[in-house]
């Protein structure tokens, strides 16, 4: 919607609008933009309860593995076998740094 034509303060947006401005409301209008489409996300697979727990944890962002067991109330080795399984479905992503993420 233009400004006021009288508006000082609506002259720049008034002129973006006349060369053919785009409203850029979220990253698939962007995307749109560039004529790329968002990546499809692949459906979850089914997850053995200790996995499905990692999983949920790693909703929160990156986590490190002592935490990541804490927080999904697993021994390190069970933490560690969800882990191996899950980076084997290429759900996850284990950094350098021993932090862990969602892929």
């Amino acid at each position: 919607m233009p400004g006021p034509i009288d508006s000082e303060q609506s002259k720049g947006s008034n002129q973006l609008l006349r060369d053919g401005a785009v409203v850029i409301a979220s990253v698939e209008d962007a995307l749109a933009l560039l004529g790329v489409s968002a990546p499809k996300q692949r459906p979850l697979p089914m997850l053995a309860d200790p996995e499905r727990r990692v999983w949920d944890v790693l909703g929160e962002g990156y986590v490190e593995l002592d935490s990541l067991a804490f927080k999904a109330g697993l021994s390190i080795p069970e933490c560690l076998s969800a882990i191996t399984s899950l980076e084997l479905m290429q759900l996850i992503d284990c950094a350098p740094s021993g932090e862990i993420r969602r892929a």
